[in-house]
């Protein structure tokens, strides 16, 4: 019913798929992200949190400020 050729075929199929395959992912995972964004959202993070616990000492003065009050 099938002869050598069919199987042969249907093997180089496989396996250039599989090398298309291969070659887009790699083309993919290159353009990804680079060092200077990778710096940049880090710069972003540093400050986000620097920012997040000037809110907390901020906070804690408030809260200390505002039990002075009530206490009186």
């Amino acid at each position: 019913m099938f002869d050598l050729r069919y199987h042969v075929a249907s093997l180089v199929a496989v396996f250039v798929a599989l090398i298309v395959g291969i070659l887009v992912g790699v083309g993919l995972a290159g353009s990804g992200v680079n060092k200077a964004d990778l710096g940049l959202a880090r710069a972003q993070r540093d400050k986000a949190q620097h920012d997040a616990a000037q809110a907390q000492a901020q906070l804690a003065e408030l809260q200390k400020t505002e039990s002075a009050f009530t206490l009186a």
